[in-house]
């Protein structure tokens, strides 16, 4: 067997592999929740070969993302004052904190559009901060911001993963 060849076996191993775990994990590209945990997540039915198919898409992400586009275009066109950006990337992500802590230390299931709308609030905060981390005088305070939340999501996260040991 040639050179050439072998590396066509390797090529075809490799691609194989590459669509396997395309086809493995496909079902995490709208939503990062285990089937047990769809209920955090909208159902949408997507036309799929002359069918319906459902998609479960996270509810707190769909509030997320349109809201960082929306919160870097206010921020670049002007409609959010530069000197509110470090005001709005500190207060804005407080709605998603307090609405995830109310699910996660309680027995509260939560609702979707309470997601959505915090996840929309965050979303906005995280484009503004990414205005303001381009901006010279504004990126210490994004970044201290930042490492803030950083710190209070990690002791969240580990005081759940102990409380769920514990129940």
């Amino acid at each position: 067997m040639t050179g050439e060849e072998r590396d066509g076996d390797v090529w075809t191993t490799r691609w194989r592999e590459f669509r396997q775990g395309l086809g493995e994990t496909r079902r995490y590209a709208l939503s990062h929740h285990e089937p047990g945990d769809w209920d955090r997540c909208f159902a949408v039915s997507v036309p799929w070969r002359n069918r319906e198919r459902p998609v479960q898409v996270c509810a707190r992400c769909a509030g997320i993302y349109p809201g960082i586009a929306f919160g870097v275009l206010a921020c670049v066109l002007g409609l959010l004052p530069r000197e509110s950006i470090p005001v709005l990337v500190g207060v804005l992500p407080v709605f998603a904190l307090a609405d995830w802590s109310r699910t996660a230390y309680t027995h509260r299931t939560g609702h979707n559009l309470s997601r959505a709308t915090t996840g929309l609030s965050l979303g906005i905060g995280y484009g503004c901060g990414l205005v303001g981390l381009t901006q010279q005088s504004l990126r210490p305070v994004v970044v201290a911001v930042g490492v803030v939340y950083a710190g209070i999501a990690c002791v969240a996260l580990v005081a759940e993963k102990i409380r769920s040991e514990n129940d």
